[in-house]
Parts: structure tokens; sequence; C-alpha cells
């Protein structure tokens, strides 16, 4: 599939925000990460999409790559209802992802728990 960041975050909102699924299928992919909280930080489990428990909370991600070193991913912080659209062609380093979400993600949660 191609995309635009545009595109992707357009998604993430209707997924996330809008009725672009039920409200029954909605609850079904939020409660993938029922309890991830109580496990040890770094944790991952797989379904529609992966959930991740990081030192901020729990995070839903969408993670994706193709040719040339294009990585995507979409991430949504429920606690905070941060959805976060990031794309890279950096090639080579193979911890795009990990630094979407450690340095990214983190980054713009924790500047909004801030303003609070």
């Amino acid at each position: 599939m191609v995309s635009t960041a545009a595109d992707l975050l357009k998604l993430g909102e209707a997924v996330y925000f809008d009725d672009f699924l039920t409200e029954e299928s909605k609850n079904w992919l939020l409660s993938i990460g029922d309890n991830i909280q109580n496990e040890d930080p770094g944790t991952v489990r797989q379904g529609i999409v992966t959930v991740h428990h990081k030192p901020y909370g729990v995070l839903y991600t969408s993670l994706g790559d193709g040719p040339g070193g294009i990585n995507s991913m979409l991430a949504f912080h429920p606690e905070s209802e941060i959805l976060v659209v990031a794309f890279t062609n950096v090639f080579g380093n193979f911890d795009e992802h990990d630094f979407f979400m450690d340095e990214l993600v983190q980054s713009v949660v924790n500047r909004k728990s801030s303003d609070k």
C-alpha cells in the first residue's frame, strides 16, 4: 500500500476517534492492550496492531517498511489521546521504529502532560 503521511493520519483518526469501526470492533481493538501495563516495560503483544508497554504508558502501533529504507509508524497513546504519524527514509539503522516510539512519541506525550 502506498500512502502519504496525511492519508495515514486520516486513517488513524477514523479508526481511533471516528466511526470507521463499530463500537464493538473498536473495543476489541483496544482490548488487545488489556493488562499489558502490569507486565514489564518493552513487552510486545501482536494483534491487528502491536501493543507496547512503555515507560510513558501503553502504545498501540502499526509499523511499516518498504524498499530503500522507507519506514512508517502510526501510533496511538490512548491515555493522552495522542495520534502520531512518522515516516523516515533513512536506511541501515534498523532502529527507526524504536526511535519513533522512544524519542518522538515519548516527547509528544511528555509535552502534552506538562501542558496540563
